[in-house]
């Protein structure tokens, strides 16, 4: 297991906050905080599931990145979910939803399309998780938990749809991908099945 830092003098891009609390549960549960569950960090930083998502940008590496920065190991190799899902995000950003096929993301996660298969169960279901992770749906529950009063409407509205813009603009762009092919091909399986989940 990793060891705690002696001082943290380094600026980091995730706040100290967040690496304190990676740091407790890693030691918590007596695993390196690359391979403590993002659950287990929200509950230590006192956040819910989703924000902490947010903070980070929708992927870990910042977290590790800053970990690193305050003088800690983070550990070993990322799960193979959460590489997989880095790697699906990291294609269609750069070349759009039919890029992210099984052969060329388990290429860049450096693993296996039956390890693939074994942990999502197929294409549909990989895109679901990446989806829950890109999509302003958490953005937007948040919102109306945590954000105080919403009383006045056209404040509400115009800080939703700010919040909203935001998702769909965040690097990489894996929800601005996901609405253009929406648009582009609605009746395609991999859309139809991503409405048919999130509309339930």
């Amino acid at each position: 297991m990793a060891t705690q830092p002696t001082s943290s003098t380094a600026e980091s891009a995730v706040g100290d906050d967040l690496v304190q609390a990676a740091l407790r549960a890693s030691r918590a549960l007596g695993k390196d905080v690359a391979d403590v569950p993002v659950i287990a960090i929200a509950r230590e930083a006192g956040v819910s599931r989703s924000t902490l998502i947010r903070r980070l940008g929708g992927t870990r590496a910042a977290l590790d990145a800053s970990v690193r920065a305050a003088g800690v190991d983070p550990g070993g190799q990322a799960p193979v979910r959460t590489r997989a899902l880095d790697a699906a995000a990291a294609l269609i950003d750069a070349s759009g939803l039919a890029a992210a096929t099984l052969e060329a993301i388990a290429i860049q996660a450096q693993c296996s399309v039956n390890t693939l298969y074994t942990t999502f169960g197929g294409r549909d279901e990989l895109l679901r998780a990446l989806f829950e992770r890109h999509s302003p749906l958490l953005a937007i529950e948040d919102f109306f938990q945590n954000d105080g009063d919403h009383d006045d409407l056209p404040t509400t509205v115009r800080a939703l749809y700010r919040l909203i813009t935001d998702t769909l603009t965040r690097e990489p762009r894996v929800a601005a991908a996901l609405l253009a092919e929406a648009l582009a091909r609605p009746h395609s399986p991999a859309i139809q099945n991503l409405l048919g989940r999130n509309a339930r």
